[in-house]
């Protein structure tokens, strides 16, 4: 089991996942860069994990958003000028 709590934007979020969903399902908190808790046992009732403030764990920037290159694979375009 995968387990995370932690503060996003001030809001607790608990996110509980087995092994299956968490290697092989995308949930709504992928964009996140939650920190998971994996556990072998479900936890005993009435015990807490400890809350994660992802703020004091990544550094935050003014900026967001994202950020990619695209390069072209020139082996699968065709030269009309050789034919």
């Amino acid at each position: 089991m995968y387990s995370a709590q932690t503060l996003i934007n001030g809001d607790e979020i608990h996110v509980s996942l087995a092994q299956t969903e968490f290697l092989n399902q995308s949930t709504q908190f992928d964009l996140h860069p939650l920190i998971y808790f994996r556990l072998r046992k479900p936890l005993k009732e009435g015990a807490k994990l400890p809350l994660i403030d992802l703020k004091q764990v990544y550094e935050q920037t003014s900026k967001f958003g994202f950020r990619f290159e695209v390069t072209p694979n020139l082996t699968f375009m065709e030269n009309k000028k050789l034919i």
